[in-house]
């Protein structure tokens, strides 16, 4: 249940890219945004330690993702689904 699987995600991205446009256009390229089911204690702390970082230790974090797993993590869509290819529409 943390990942809130049982609950479906059409209903809420209709209702999230009718209050947001630039969401409208990454939900249509990236599938699968979830709100997790957390505990509010491991939030907060979550969240400080994010907020508490700087922009070396970030790096410093990445380095290390790009030492053990290599370069390449994902491919981020160029073009929004179902688009004729006519123009460019940047998905982000």
């Amino acid at each position: 249940q943390y990942f809130r699987l049982e609950t479906e995600l059409a209903p809420l991205y209709d209702d999230w890219s009718r209050a947001d446009a630039r969401l409208a256009k990454i939900a249509s390229c990236i599938p699968g945004v979830r709100i997790l089911r957390q505990d509010p204690v491991e939030c907060m702390f979550s969240f400080i330690c994010s907020s508490n970082n700087n922009i070396p230790r970030i790096t410093k974090m990445l380095s290390s993702f790009r030492e053990k797993y290599g370069i390449y993590l994902m491919d981020i869509p160029t073009r929004i689904n179902g688009d004729d290819g006519d123009d460019e529409s940047p998905c982000i």
